[in-house]
């Protein structure tokens, strides 16, 4: 594998890091001829509100599948793209996805917490760093001075 990328995994959570992460794979797809796969993951968190039903994580797929088209068709015009949606967690399914794909790089934004937040909350995107079997190319919007 080596440059181009022409198969882009795009995680995506709805925030606008991720959003400006989808110019960068849309340009990389652009340039290369590529296809681009959004990714959203329904994480599984059972420790909200008591029993969850995978039901209700198949429905909240469906909704987050009809966002990400919506997405898509505004942001990603004129390059070719398909919608995966996941089940469980996020950094797990991101590599799963990109192992089972063959994509040849990661684009995905990060929220850019400081080192107390990263520590109690984890990282996906460190996660999906040190795990990947891909490059991985992580976008942080420039903080406003």
């Amino acid at each position: 594998m080596g440059f181009p990328f022409k198969k882009v995994l795009a995680p995506i959570d709805f925030h606008q890091h991720a959003i400006g992460a989808l110019e960068v794979a849309k340009s990389i797809a652009q340039v290369n001829d590529g296809i681009v796969t959004l990714l959203y993951v329904v994480p599984m968190d059972e420790s909200i509100g008591g029993k969850i039903y995978e039901e209700d994580f198949k429905q909240q797929a469906e909704k987050d599948a009809a966002r990400l088209a919506d997405l898509a068709s505004k942001n990603i015009q004129g390059v070719k793209y398909e919608i995966l949606t996941e089940i469980g967690d996020p950094a797990t399914a991101i590599i799963d996805t990109a192992a089972a794909k063959a994509s040849d790089v990661i684009v995905m934004g990060t929220h850019g917490r400081k080192a107390l937040m990263r520590v109690l909350m984890g990282s996906v995107a460190e996660q999906v760093l040190r795990e990947a079997p891909c490059p991985v190319i992580v976008y942080r919007l420039e903080k406003k001075k």
